[in-house]
């Protein structure tokens, strides 16, 4: 792996299947937002030392469902986090599962304190600096609008990443006035589901690439053939993880360039 460039942003959309799992890397400073499934932990762990990561800043769970924690727990073993995050979620909402008993031991076990972000709270990542952005969650009665978002901005370039939010949530973001202004990438909400990226959340947000986390023939139909119908209004820089592998963006503050598992296959001799 060619050392990363000191004064550029490095976004990857790793490659799991059916789940989320995104590394930041600028210079020294690393993030990493979700982890897949419990048995893509070991994959994500082999991401991260691939890519020359030796300690992780900041671990993000976006949101307690098994397909975004549950590789969580095998990653902080190997690369013990300074500072965890989780949103705040409705107390009938709080999830019994193993994926998130196996996350708070863990958690435990490393006298990690969980961190529930506020709203306008920000994180330095080298010369970047991500933004929290929360609405109200006691009325949600679905998890994944729960989801915590995340805006990053280096430069003139800017990334989205909201988790599995759903239409309903996403107006309540819109209508919080708390994303105004057009993305460079959009993480796609909730791996292309029909009832996510609505049509007036895109008309806002006016994304320049979108990148969909999804398993290949998943059970689901991720993508949807209507999600994808609204996103190509707005562009036709569209990547996957079951199409192209692991999507890294790189950013200079001023412009983008894009690399794909595929792309680096078809470029070696």
């Amino acid at each position: 792996m060619p050392p990363l460039s000191a004064d550029k942003l490095y976004v990857r959309f790793l490659d799991v299947g059916q789940g989320d799992a995104t590394l930041i890397q600028f210079g020294e400073d690393t993030v990493l937002i979700d982890a897949g499934e419990p048995s893509e932990g070991a994959t994500v762990v082999q991401a991260l030392q691939h890519y020359g990561v030796t300690q992780l800043d900041h671990v993000i769970n976006s949101h307690p469902h098994a397909d975004h924690l549950g590789g969580i727990r095998e990653v902080l073993a190997a690369f013990p986090a300074e500072r965890v995050y989780m949103p705040e979620l409705p107390d009938e909402l709080v999830p019994t599962s193993n994926s998130f008993l196996n996350f708070l031991e863990i958690l435990e076990e490393q006298n990690k304190t969980l961190t529930r972000p506020n709203c306008h709270d920000t994180i330095s990542i080298g010369e970047a600096v991500m933004t929290f952005l929360t609405v109200p969650v006691n009325d949600y009665d679905d998890l994944n609008d729960c989801s915590l978002v995340c805006l990053l901005e280096y430069g003139d370039t800017s990334f989205l990443f909201c988790g599995d939010l759903t239409k309903t949530a996403e107006l309540d973001y819109l209508d919080a006035g708390l994303l105004t202004e057009p993305i460079t990438v959009y993480k796609c909400s909730h791996h292309g589901s029909a009832g996510s990226s609505s049509k007036d959340f895109l008309a806002c947000i006016q994304p320049e690439y979108v990148a969909i986390s999804v398993g290949a023939d998943n059970d689901y139909g991720h993508p949807a053939q209507s999600c994808l119908e609204r996103l190509t209004a707005y562009t036709d820089q569209i990547y996957r993880t079951d199409l192209d592998g692991t999507i890294s963006v790189i950013s200079d503050g001023r412009q983008i360039s894009i690399e794909t598992e595929q792309t680096l296959k078809e470029d070696t001799p």
